[in-house]
């Protein structure tokens, strides 16, 4: 294993993590790469908490699998396949789709529940095409999260690869499509490695007024038990 590819992997690691993933959730990996998301998800199946669908750090109930990489979905398919073989397979539905993120029409308005890319929103352009798909799938109350190594790229505007290389523009185009946007860094493995440490966008697909008030019921009520 590649240096980049072991630091990545523990970004990647912690950044799932921090999801707070619940049984009952429909989650989407952007750029799934070589499967480091997957397997993730593998390691938490071994611990999973209880049978309580709400219970935090659990195998969602769906799991997708976006890649353009014909290599890598064959890694991803292979990985998929002997979890099958061995009958261990994590999740009710795994799916691994070929689609660029700026249409999924595999996904349902309002059916995902949490989405995830490191080292991804890059290279996504027109980002604001690609931020209104992404709302449209999202539940409200939904997130997307980018994870980002923006000490490691290219200079803006030096390369036509990577356009999106600018923290305050990507958390300005998330705003103009609505989303309500929150970043940190984060200090993987105590944050001794610089490699491994990144930035993360947090973008919330807003709740309107009826349902912002049926989310504040439901938390009393939960409260209350």
């Amino acid at each position: 294993m590649t240096l980049m590819k072991r630091v990545n992997s523990r970004s990647i690691r912690e950044g799932i993590h921090r999801l707070q993933l619940r049984r009952n959730d429909t989650f989407v990996e952007l750029g799934a790469g070589n499967g480091a998301g997957l397997m993730t998800l593998i390691d938490m199946s071994k611990m999973q908490p209880s049978d309580d669908p709400s219970a935090s750090n659990s195998v969602p109930k769906r799991v997708v699998l976006i890649e353009i990489s014909e290599r890598f979905r064959n890694e991803l398919s292979k990985i998929i396949h002997d979890l099958q073989n061995a009958n261990a397979l994590i999740a009710p539905h795994i799916e691994v789709h070929s689609e660029d993120c700026i249409s999924m029409p595999f996904l349902e308005d309002n059916s995902v529940d949490k989405m995830f890319g490191m080292n991804v929103v890059y290279f996504l352009s027109p980002l604001e095409d690609y931020l209104r798909e992404i709302k449209r799938v999202l539940k409200p109350g939904g997130k997307i999260v980018f994870g980002c190594k923006f000490g490691s790229l290219p200079k803006e505007g030096t390369t036509n690869e990577f356009v999106n290389v600018n923290r305050d523009v990507i958390c300005d185009a998330l705003k103009k499509q609505g989303f309500d946007v929150s970043f940190s860094k984060v200090l993987v493995d105590g944050g001794d490695n610089e490699m491994k440490n990144y930035i993360e966008i947090v973008g919330v697909k807003a709740l309107n007024n009826t349902e912002r008030e049926c989310k504040n019921h439901l938390e009393v009520m939960e409260s209350s038990q």
